[in-house]
């Protein structure tokens, strides 16, 4: 009887305290610009200053936490944080460099909760205006953009589903209103899953610039996440845990 009325409370400590068993949404993903090459057939290029580089960071999540950060900086760098209690994010640029990465992720136990970033969060940002100087007429131009991403996503016990997305946009808005530059990797899982994945792209195109012409150029890396998880109702676990030791007792008292 001991035996049973033991194991009757480890059930219920169990079912009613799930911390030490149950995992819940693990989501962390991240994308870099490491170098960005502008390279014309003729003449050399000419940024024009002030080049811009902004970040801003925007995180959530149901619990009612909400922390949104933003900077710009003319000719410099910048970069920013913000996090609630299930949800981080970071972003950094370099108007010097001509660099930018952020960073995103979430993590929520075993609890009914939502989480993630806000669409277009977080973000590092180049902008400015450039020229092929020391040329005459059209030039071939090739643009190359070095990145690096990583994406890492988990669900296990309650977790119901998690997505990672990280997006890279070269711009040309002189030229055309699509990228020039394009990626968009996306990612998702449902219950019970788990999807990690690194890579380091090089995204190629060719444009025809005139010579001594400025030319705007936006540049944006954007890796987005988000999770879901799903924790039963109390009433339920108590029914399930007060059917499963009336079972045991009555097994105990047979016995």
């Amino acid at each position: 009887m001991r035996s049973a009325t033991a194991s009757l409370a480890l059930c219920v400590g169990c079912w009613l305290c799930p911390n030490a068993l149950q995992a819940g949404v693990i989501v962390a993903s991240s994308l870099s610009l490491t170098q960005l090459q502008i390279l014309p057939s003729s003449g050399t290029v000419q940024f024009l200053p002030p080049s811009n580089a902004s970040a801003f960071v925007q995180v959530f999540d149901s619990l009612g936490g909400f922390d949104q950060q933003f900077d710009s900086v003319d000719g410099g760098a910048t970069g920013v944080r913000a996090a609630t209690a299930l949800a981080f994010a970071s972003a950094a640029a370099s108007a010097v460099d001509m660099t930018a990465s952020s960073t995103a992720g979430l993590n929520i136990p075993q609890i009914t909760a939502d989480a993630g970033t806000t669409p277009g969060s977080p973000y590092g940002l180049l902008q400015g205006f450039f020229q092929i100087a020391g040329a005459s007429g059209p030039v071939s131009v090739q643009l190359k953009a070095l990145l690096d991403v990583h994406q890492s996503l988990a669900t296990s016990g309650y977790g119901e589903s998690a997505t990672s997305e990280a997006i890279f946009n070269l711009l040309l808005p002189d030229l055309s209103g699509d990228p020039i530059l394009f990626l968009d990797d996306l990612r998702s899982i449902g219950p019970n899953d788990s999807s990690s994945t690194s890579s380091s792209p090089t995204l190629s195109a060719f444009v025809t610039l005139q010579a001594n012409t400025p030319y705007y150029l936006i540049v944006n890396v954007d890796p987005d996440v988000s999770g879901s998880s799903t924790a039963p109702e109390p009433s339920s676990i108590l029914l399930l845990a007060s059917g499963l030791g009336a079972g045991m007792l009555l097994r105990a008292r047979r016995r």
